[in-house]
């Protein structure tokens, strides 16, 4: 697999879900309902659910390829 350069050392790398349904245009609740699915993978960090910037656009790629 080619390597992922590294993000700008000020870019956010994972976002709670609220600021990762806005960057995507997802629903909040959506998102929730894919992860529990399985299709998006987040984790808690000091208690906050968060999602890496990189599964979201690893399942923005999947859903414009299954469109």
């Amino acid at each position: 697999a080619p390597l992922t350069p590294a993000p700008p050392l000020n870019a956010k790398i994972a976002l709670p879900a609220r600021a990762a349904a806005d960057a995507t245009g997802v629903s909040r609740s959506s998102l929730y309902e894919r992860i529990k699915v399985g299709d998006l993978h987040s984790f808690k960090s000091c208690g906050r659910r968060l999602i890496r910037v990189a599964a979201l656009l690893e399942m923005l790629d999947r859903d414009e390829a299954a469109s």
